[in-house]
């Protein structure tokens, strides 16, 4: 009887004691969260960037520096440096914001993430991130908040934290979870990345059924979240990383992304660079964790490679690999040549960290052998159904285009005549390519999709082990983006200055010169705008048509039709012309004087131009205004008035 006493006594104290250490766990967070520090603050009026934003994330949070562990002095080093060199620190629902409601982001915008569902990361990571005004996200795994113990987060410390200032509430997924583990010789697969097979590997498991599965898994990695947020958490975290570039069946991966979207807002899916773009998808973002060696130098010098305003690249840094972001493929440099060699299965290509959002390129390379598999040049990269790319096998040069939803499409098809080494030289401006080995043209401009207007820089290789793709000598650089005005009935003679530019804006004053100047513009391949008359705001289609020329045929000519409001216009009111513009497959862009502009800034209205052409230099505007038009408008398609050589019709974009 004394001894079932004593275990029932027992018991009871054990209940008491996890109650009070409950309570007070949930006190200790209260006063963690609201008590003892001040919320970081967001200026997001002010905000202009649309470029794209840094993630990074840290696994640990220790009292004192373990190896191999990152600890708090290492967090607070990170920190204090990040700050030092202008980072500016944003949340989920900024992210979500930038890429579903066109909203900017700071400058140097950073995501800070802490991984695994520790209350180390809170306990220890709170104070430091106080004195800095710094804002992460906390992701656990909801398998493990039901859990009582002293190491990751429980039910009510999550709604804690879901209620904070401080952080966004994110998901891991349920828990890390095997299948298959009876496949001999063969290793257990992710619960996500597999059909279920039986021990000679047949798949058991139809689409339906593994459909089923997941999202069974998926609402357990949401469902306990979403009770403590207004709505779907924002960010989930896809384990294992990584895993859409690899032999990932395409109905295991189109499950994935069709319940990761219906279960959560925005997904890291990739760990490697930090960096990801305004064209990236918001379900496959990409996260650099940080290892625990690194130093704030380190970590500082792995972020500037991605920096969105890179202008250049060449072989001449000791660490250039750095340069390259890669997810599947080991890139190495070995004296003036970098080499790719990648795994099995299908690998994304290897870019040139901070070329995402280049519009204009000069590219060249050289390859010192003929191979008998493929080497790839990518430009204007956006997504394996995006880009534009160079294939080079054997002694066969082809160029390619690739769009969303139409398909591979071969440009230029020509057979190397000279033995190895090849130099080539690439020029991608506006909607055209040229290509040269040597001195020796090869391909005049080439038309390419005036759609495909800015992307990454890449490199790639067959998907095949044991291949060592080398690329030598290798040079790029952004070229500034240049449209010119042309002046009464002058014919555009060339692209000059330098054969920069990549746009004409035509006047539509239906004169026989105006079919002369369209056919020679796009025959130098710039994209042809139409100028309607000042003060029009209205358009039909019957104005693209142009004498001599069959009305379906100039229909298709023209890339785009320019407006130039008065200042006092109704904005509201032209936006619906844009709006028809954009339907008919053509870019509305509009011309806006000084005073134009500040009644724009000052109105609050959001117009729906593809560019805006200002007839002024940036500094002409007060940094108020520019900064209200800048906020609601993509700055990277604002083209100022630039006088080149005593020409007053150019204008460029400002990076």
């Amino acid at each position: 009887m004394n001894a079932i006493l004593s275990k029932e006594l027992l018991k009871k104290i054990r209940t008491a004691a996890q109650i009070i250490f409950l309570a007070l766990g949930i006190v200790f967070f209260v006063q963690l969260f609201w008590e003892r520090y001040t919320p970081p603050v967001f200026d997001r009026e002010n905000w202009t960037q649309r470029d794209g934003f840094m993630a990074i994330s840290y696994n640990s949070m220790t009292r004192e520096p373990v190896e191999g562990l990152n600890s708090r002095q290492q967090f607070k080093e990170h920190l204090e440096a990040l700050k030092e060199a202008g980072f500016n620190w944003i949340t989920a629902k900024d992210i979500v914001d930038f890429y579903e409601n066109n909203k900017p982001l700071p400058e140097k915008a950073l995501y800070l993430m802490l991984e695994g569902g520790r209350k180390d990361n809170v306990i220890f990571g709170q104070s430091i991130m106080d004195e800095i005004g710094a804002h992460a996200g906390f992701y656990t795994y909801t398998g493990t908040l039901s859990h009582w113990g002293n190491f990751f987060i429980t039910y009510s410390q999550a709604a804690t934290i879901a209620q904070s200032p401080f952080w966004d509430l994110g998901s891991q997924g349920e828990r890390p979870l095997k299948i298959n583990e009876n496949l001999p010789g063969v290793e257990p697969a992710d619960f996500l990345c597999d059909f279920l097979r039986a021990p000679d590997g047949r798949q058991i498991e139809n689409n339906e059924a593994m459909f089923k599965r997941f999202e069974k898994y998926y609402i357990n990695a949401s469902a306990p979240l979403a009770r403590f947020l207004d709505g779907l958490p924002a960010m989930y975290i896809m384990n294992p990383a990584n895993s859409f570039n690899t032999l990932m069946p395409d109905a295991i991966e189109q499950a994935n992304f069709k319940l990761m979207k219906k279960y959560f807002q925005a997904a890291f899916t990739k760990v490697g660079p930090p960096f990801n773009s305004a064209l990236d998808n918001t379900y496959g973002l990409s996260r650099m964790q940080v290892k625990a060696d690194w130093d704030a130098t380190r970590l500082i010098q792995l972020l500037d490679k991605g920096k969105f305003d890179r202008a250049s690249f060449t072989m001449d840094t000791p660490d250039c690999a750095d340069d390259w972001t890669s997810f599947r493929t080991q890139i190495r440099v070995e004296d003036n040549n970098i080499i790719l060699e990648p795994q099995e299965g299908y690998v994304d290509p290897v870019i040139l960290s901070g070329s995402n959002l280049w519009e204009n390129v000069a590219f060249s390379f050289t390859l010192n052998n003929r191979e008998p598999f493929e080497r790839y040049v990518y430009l204007r990269y956006v997504s394996r159904d995006s880009y534009i790319r160079m294939q080079i096998k054997f002694n066969r040069l082809l160029i390619q285009e690739r769009l969303p939803n139409q398909g591979l499409y071969t440009i230029f098809d020509s057979v190397i005549r000279t033995p190895p080494p090849w130099r080539f030289n690439t020029q991608v401006l506006g909607n055209r390519i040229r290509a040269s080995i040597g001195d020796v043209l090869i391909s005049d401009d080439l038309p390419i999709s005036p759609w495909l207007i800015r992307g990454a820089v890449a490199l790639g290789t067959a998907p095949e082990k044991d291949i060592r793709a080398a690329f030598t000598d290798i040079k790029a650089e952004r070229l500034p983006v240049i449209w010119r005005i042309e002046q009464g009935g002058a014919l555009p003679t060339d692209a000059s200055p330098m054969g920069l530019v990549c746009a004409s804006i035509l006047p539509l004053d239906h004169t026989d010169y105006n079919a002369r100047q369209l056919l020679r513009a796009r025959s130098l391949g710039m994209m042809a705008i139409a100028a309607l008359p000042e003060g029009q705001i209205s358009f039909s289609a019957d104005e693209l048509a142009v004498p001599s020329l069959v009305p379906e045929t100039a229909m298709r000519m023209w890339n785009g039709v320019m407006f130039t409001p008065e200042p006092n216009v109704n904005w509201s009111a032209l936006n619906k012309t844009f709006d028809q513009i954009s339907q008919s497959g053509k870019y509305p862009v509009l011309r806006l004087s000084r005073e134009a502009a500040i009644n724009l800034a000052d109105s609050g209205n959001t117009m729906e131009a593809g560019y805006f052409v200002l007839d002024f230099e940036k500094s002409d505007m007060p940094a108020d205004k520019w900064v209200a038009l800048a906020h609601r408008h993509n700055k990277n398609f604002f083209l100022y008035h630039t006088d080149v050589s005593g020409q007053k019709n150019f204008y460029t974009a400002v990076r």
